[in-house]
């Protein structure tokens, strides 16, 4: 245990990897803890447990900008899923406590772990969605995360992609938006895996509002011809 602590203190005091003073919210914070991350296995899912917890249970800092919400439906899901989880770990637990109350604890404390976890993953749902700033930050609840610098948007597109390759990050609804990269983008899934996308498709509220405002600041940052 010593040791694995040891490892983990001197891996977060390595440098963040160039272009990360950028970052912001859980990007950030999953990019801080991947100087320590294992691939795979128990080790990988610790960290992720590590690096989302205070986010789950902090106060809920989203990257700054103007935000487009996302209401994938989603959120209904876990509201439900919150519910059946309280119902059912208090009924088996009386009825497991009967016959082994240690059992029964380790169950409840199982089930409230999985209650905070949902109810993290619901207030990031809600409170996270496109947030278009210095950067576009592209979050749905904490099972896609990153960003992309505004240059680096090659098209914008309305609508829903045919094309091969293309990212969907609101799978629980019709994507609405498609976005194509002039380099690939780096973002980050479940147990903070990077998966590297040359384009995303995405569903928001107000397509036609974030279209406008990506299409704008984006104009703002080229370069204005000088005189011939």
């Amino acid at each position: 245990m010593p040791v694995g602590l040891g490892v983990v203190v001197f891996g977060l005091t390595r440098p963040l990897p160039a272009g990360a003073a950028r970052l912001e919210g859980l990007e950030r914070r999953i990019v801080s803890w991947s100087r320590v991350t294992p691939r795979s296995g128990l080790g990988a899912w610790l960290a992720w447990e590590g690096a989302v917890w205070a986010h789950l249970l902090g106060r809920a800092r989203g990257p700054r900008g103007t935000a487009f919400r996302s209401s994938t439906g989603a959120g209904a899901e876990f509201t439900l899923l919150i519910f059946l989880s309280v119902l059912e770990a208090v009924t088996v637990h009386f009825m497991l406590a009967s016959r082994d109350e240690r059992a029964a604890l380790v169950r409840l404390l199982v089930n409230v772990l999985g209650v905070l976890w949902c109810a993290g993953q619901l207030r990031a749902l809600r409170a996270r969605g496109v947030v278009l700033g210095e950067r576009l930050h592209l979050n749905a609840g904490l099972l896609w995360t990153g960003s992309v610098a505004l240059p680096d948007i090659a098209q914008v597109q309305a609508g829903a992609s045919g094309e091969a390759g293309v990212l969907p990050l609101h799978r629980q609804a019709r994507a609405n938006v498609t976005l194509h990269f002039a380099r690939p983008v780096t973002l980050y899934g479940f147990l903070g895996r990077p998966q590297v996308a040359g384009a995303v498709s995405l569903s928001v509220d107000d397509p036609r509002a974030f279209i406008d405002a990506l299409e704008s600041a984006c104009a703002g940052l080229r370069p204005v011809p000088g005189p011939a």
